[in-house]
């Protein structure tokens, strides 16, 4: 069964199945050919598994689970094929069919196996998440049910009286990407009366309607134009919902993708905008605790899972592999061992043993070359040449002096004949054993790619190949041996991730083709591009009509960047179900197989050896003790021995030179205004209070040792570096493009000057290193990334117009960058993970298991003076009937909240609310048969208890205020905190593993307070600094703004405040970015000058502290609680098992008996 001549006709018609369904081509009615092959392939493997049935007998062949799998993986084929015969395009072989390269691929296999050990764990993980996202869209459901649908419309028929053509309701622009929501209380923060006047030519319209003759001609005795603005007065329901009808809370299904769209980070606070705008200020308060919650730590404790569970999971056995299986390892040892062999046959034909005579003489000459090439002297001075070489590429610019072009031109003509004579020097001396080495058969590469480049003169597209010259610094980490053992970890976790790699590849490829099943051709395009400020191509560019353009937008979808755009489209296109598909490949994708990724990151760090370096040695020590007073510098005990109060001395220094630049230039306009930027440094004087803050300092400590190995930083700053090189290379002053009216004949800038239009730079562009840099750092996050892809894959030259998909090979560039960025941003995490325990180790103290203080005789003495009924009640209240029944009421009360909905019918609404009064009196009935049973003080020790008797008061006073009419008087719906029955299932969940995850949370969100200060330290000296620095720019219809506008700004300290947590979760930050860095207007006194460099260093170093430091602060100490909770809930299961053991020695008391907490006694009956 498993002989060579079987195995290749399977490992060909696998391939061939995928082959089969990646051609199919939605836009064409016609498939008769791929109807063809797939009815082969369904053939084939029919045939085998008959075959393979009628060899090993039916019992034998289902033992094997990968069997089983292409059983069921037919069956559904068949399926589809009697479907289809019956007149129903269900389509199912297309996605099962690829399905069998999980089962033929041995990599691969191993990989689903270990996901499917990690299930259970995880499925958990995955209802305690849908658990959030329920409780939340029912809150969203019961507070703002039609709310966004509230709009502006005339008070009275205008278009009738006046013979006007206007919308029924106000429109702030075609397609309303921000619609004009009003709220009809005054809670809300838009009412009619905020809509902004008309504007037509470019002039704000200002005059009334004529009240005489209004049919007669407008405007003929007075100039302007009328304000028909001012006549939208009436704030109703009857609009559409935000985003072509997607966003809403109308019922729980619209809810629920509303708030899976919150989690995501991605584009959650325009959903949070339309419901102030519409609902209350303090909405905010939800969205913040839903993206803490839902993202911050459920997400987190998904990766955590993942991650903690690897190591076990991959040692777990696979099972045997199928007869047949490929192993792409050992097509790749075959194939490297292929090509040794190959070297070895050259090196023994070219240099024969037998040749003595003519090797002898030069034997010395080559003895000499090999200790010349391999010395320090002759290494220093590559890579000093090296250096140099990338540090001329790096000052490269668009638009530079045609002499430095030349200037260049010369360095680099020198350098190219530099690296040819060390790469022939080594060839002498290392003649063949040269390429055994890859680093110099990766030397030897650029060498000959640089000469064909110089041959093909500087304007060659091969002048990107330079910027590989950078690479080559990787040698230096022999000078920074923390960097060399993140390198290796780096290296190490690239190495385990190439099958993963593979397995997202397919991941990616089959939800394209299920998507080009779904959506191909189906998606309107016609309507605006929503993801876009200018009306371009790009919306085109989001579908599923070819293979190529449906992996790019599955790819899209996993990053998470601009998804919600492409679900909108689809949605409005296709149907509300097609959310479905987008949750599907964000959860498999992005929370399941790229967590795999952190898990591989977090197993490579405890696998490679710490090494430990000794200390460089400080150049302070040769410095003349005499310099400082009273130990101000040197000794134990000196002030400046402490860090902390180093900062205060900094503190201190800082606010004089404040003191003294506010007197030197008090009123005038000097030289030193731009001294005035000290004054910033005001908002570090926070620091001073956290060394007298226990806990604060503790958190920054942490901090402080998690950071300390600056490795990772360092390593991301060489990838950013190498990548702006390559875009420095690819795309300088290509980012260019006309604005104006009818640019469709428009080539170039000659064309678009001509015509008076602008020839306008895009905001990210690579015309030179600095702003490469910023462009890169920008994808690096993860924000902005698929705008730039487009703006590099339209880029045609130098001064030329963008056009459509230029040059797809550019997609290489931006992917390949955004796969390795998904490395190194799990290389924090690992770090974060390593050093954090580490820290945690050396910082907790040593505490005695927490005991329960209560005697176990006491307990048992207390019960034995019950009357009859009361221990009746007692063993009513402690049976686990009783807490399944109560269960199914709370399950049954949440599915009842899900059904309520906007304009639900009044015989809908009383039966929910008899049912709710029905379940109210269980839940009452509840509390007092227990209140009974253990009594007042016993009961309210339990925290649940404390919670059951809290919900039970809750429901009492919902039920009073409605009947008595009252509750449409409260500033909040009270029927809302029905939600909260949900935490009762958290108690009566039996399962170990469900156990371990709650206490995880709970552990987690007890040290959300430490995490919290920090968070909050550097949020409040962020939005200090951001009020100082961003405060008065102005955003207006003359002068609009990609990212800042009324909700998010830094006008004051709180706005600038939420602004920050806007920034920390990725919400198009980059288009704030943009919105800081735009030059001023002339006369514009209110914009800095220096904020063209100021705002790139506020918005990435704060961006580098809290999305990659801080939050990766959290997901240590998820998996710290882990670990924790992992060891209680085993050692409550040992102690557990102790006391059903001492149950049974209690059986032999031959009569009735009840177990009382952890005793093994019995309690007497009469």
């Amino acid at each position: 069964m498993a002989g060579p001549g079987e195995q290749q006709p399977d490992q060909t018609t696998v391939p061939l199945s995928c082959v089969v369904q990646g051609n199919f081509q939605p836009c064409i009615e016609d498939h008769l050919l791929q109807d063809i092959l797939v009815y082969f392939v369904f053939a084939y493997f029919l045939a085998e598994m008959l075959i393979k049935v009628t060899a090993l007998g039916l019992t034998a062949y289902l033992q094997h689970n990968w069997h089983k799998f292409d059983v069921f993986i037919l069956c559904g084929e068949i399926l589809d094929f009697s479907l289809k015969a019956l007149g129903f395009h269900v389509e199912i072989c297309f996605v099962l069919t690829p399905l069998r390269l999980f089962s033929r691929v041995d990599e691969m296999r191993k990989l689903v196996s270990m996901l499917l050990g990690i299930l259970p764990m995880l499925g958990n993980v995955l209802i305690l998440y849908v658990f959030v996202i329920y409780i939340f869209g029912l809150v969203g459901v019961q507070l703002w049910a039609g709310d966004l649908r509230y709009r502006c419309f005339l008070g009275e028929d205008i278009a009738a009286l006046y013979n006007r053509s206007l919308s029924p309701y106000y429109v702030s622009l075609p397609g309303e990407r921000a619609p004009f929501i009003c709220s009809v209380e005054k809670t809300g923060m838009r009412h009619c009366g905020d809509i902004p006047p008309l504007r037509e030519n470019g002039n704000t319209c200002l005059l009334a309607a004529p009240q005489q003759n209004p049919t007669g001609p407008l405007g003929a005795n007075v100039s302007g134009c009328v304000n028909w603005n001012a006549y939208y007065n009436v704030c109703r329901s009857g609009g559409q919902n935000p985003n072509l009808g997607s966003i809403n809370f109308d019922n729980i299904g619209y809810a629920w993708i509303a708030v899976f769209q919150a989690v995501s980070l991605e584009g959650w606070t325009d959903i949070m905008y339309y419901v102030m705008d519409s609902y209350s200020y303090w909405s905010f308060i939800y969205f913040i605790i839903l993206t803490i919650l839902g993202s911050f730590v459920m997400m987190n404790t998904c990766a955590v899972v993942i991650a903690t569970h690897y190591s076990e999971a991959t040692a777990g056995d696979a099972g045997e592999p199928l007869p047949g299986t490929l192993s792409l390892n050992g097509l790749w040892t075959t194939m490297r061992n292929w090509l040794v062999q190959l070297y070895s046959s050259l090196c023994n034909k070219w240099s024969p043993s037998d040749s003595r005579s003519s090797a002898t003489p030069s034997k010395p000459f080559q003895n000499k070359l090999e200790v010349m090439v391999t010395g320090q002297i002759f290494t220093r001075v590559i890579m000093a040449a090296i250096f140099l070489n990338i540090l001329f590429m790096a000052v490269e610019h668009h638009n530079q002096p045609p002499l430095m072009t030349m200037a260049l031109q010369i360095c680099n003509t020198i350098f190219a004949a530099l690296f040819v004579l060390e790469m022939i020097l080594k060839l002498l001396a290392f003649r063949w054993t040269y390429f055994q080495d890859w680093s110099n058969v990766f030397d030897f590469a650029i060498v000959i790619i640089s000469l064909w480049e110089l041959g093909a003169q500087s304007d060659s597209k091969l002048s990107v190949i330079r910027a590989f010259r950078a690479l080559r610094l990787g040698k230096l980490v022999h000078f920074l041996p923390y960097l060399q053992r993140q390198l290796l970890v780096l290296k190490r976790t690239i190495a385990e991730a190439a099958m993963l790699c593979w397995l997202l590849f397919f991941g990616i490829y089959l939800f394209g083709i299920v998507g080009m099943h779904l959506f191909g051709c189906k998606i309107e395009s016609s309507g605006p591009d929503f993801s876009s400020n200018i009306a371009d191509m790009v919306d085109n560019r989001k579908n599923f009509n070819t293979l190529l353009w449906s992996m790019v937008t599955v790819f899209q979808v996993l990053t998470q960047e601009d998804w919600n755009f492409v679900l909108y489209n689809t949605m409005a296109s296709i149907s509300a179900w097609a959310a479905v598909y987008f949750v599907a490949v964000i959860i498999l994708g992005k929370h399941v197989v790229l967590n795999i990724l952190v898990g591989i990151v977090v197993e490579s760090f405890q696998n490679q050896p710490e090494e430990v370096f000794p200390p460089p040695e400080s150049g302070s020590a040769t410095l003349n003790p005499d310099i400082s007073a009273h130990g101000l510098v040197f000794g134990k005990g000196s002030y400046c021995h402490s860090l902390w109060n180093i900062i205060d001395g900094f503190l201190v220094i800082t606010s004089l030179a404040d003191i003294c630049i506010e007197l030197m230039s008090s009123g005038t306009k000097s030289s030193l205004d731009i001294l005035k930027m000290l004054r910033l440094l005001r908002t570090l004087r926070p620091l001073r209070m956290v060394k007298g803050t226990p806990k604060l300092k503790l958190a920054v400590e942490a901090l402080l040792a998690s950071v300390k190995p600056m490795g990772i930083i360092l390593i991301c700053g060489i990838f950013i570096f190498f990548y702006s090189l390559l875009g420095l290379q690819l795309f300088r002053g290509k980012f260019f493009h006309c604005v104006g009216g009818n640019i469709t004949r428009v080539l170039n800038k000659s064309d678009c000057l001509e015509a008076n239009y602008q020839w306008v730079r895009k905001e990210y562009n690579f015309d030179n290193l600095i702003q490469a840099a910023i462009s890169v750092f920008v994808m690096y996050s993860k924000d902005g990334w698929v705008n730039l892809m487009y703006d590099g894959l339209d880029a045609v030259g130098v001064d030329q117009q963008p056009q459509p998909n230029y040059n797809l090979w550019m997609l290489l560039y931006f992917i390949s960058f955004i796969l390795m960025s998904f490395a190194l941003l799990d290389m924090f995490i690992g770090v974060m993970v390593e050093t954090f325990h580490k820290c945690q180790r050396e910082q907790r103290k040593v505490k005695e298991t927490e005991t329960d203080t209560d005697s176990e005789h006491e307990e048992v003495t207390y019960f034995l003076n019950y009357s009859w009924l009361r221990l009746k009640i007692l063993k009513l209240c402690r049976n686990e009937s009783m807490e399944r029944f109560i269960t199914v009421i709370i399950i049954v009360s949440l599915l009842l909240m899900g059904a309520e909905h906007y304009e639900q019918p009044e015989s809908v609404r009383q039966f929910l609310e008899w049912v709710f009064y029905v379940i109210t009196l269980v839940l009452v009935l509840e509390v007092v048969l227990k209140i009974i049973a253990f009594g007042l003080v016993r009961f309210l020790k339990v925290g649940w208890n404390v919670l059951d008797v809290f919900i039970v008061l809750i429901s009492i006073v919902n039920v009073v205020l409605t009947q008595l009419k009252l509750s449409d008087n409260m500033p909040i719906i009270p029927s809302i905190f029905r939600v909260m029955r949900v935490l009762r299932l958290a108690q009566v969940l039996k399962t170990t593993k469900m156990k371990v995850l709650l206490k995880t949370i709970t552990k987690t969100l007890c040290q959300v307070g430490n995490l919290g200060l920090l968070f909050m330290f550097f949020f409040f000296i962020y939005a200090v600094l951001g009020v100082e620095l961003f405060g008065k720019l102005e955003c207006s219809e003359d002068f609009p703004c990609l990212g800042l506008h009324r909700h998010t700004n830094f006008e004051n300290f709180g706005v600038a405040l939420l602004t920050l947590y806007k920034v920390c979760t990725g919400d198009n930050w980059s288009g704030i970015l943009k919105d800081t860095m735009r030059e001023c207007r002339v006369g514009d006194s209110d914009c800095p000058s220096y904020l063209f460099w100021a705002s790139p260093i506020f918005f990435i170093t704060f961006v580098v502290m809290v999305q990659f430091v801080l939050v990766n602060l959290v997901v240590a100490a998820i998996m710290q609680a882990l670990e924790d909770s992992t060891e209680v809930i085993r050692k409550r299961g040992e102690e557990a098992a102790e006391r059903v053991y001492r149950f049974g020695l209690g059986v032999a008391c031959g009569v009735r008996f009840m177990q009382i907490g952890a005793t093994g006694g019995c309690i007497w009956f009469r």
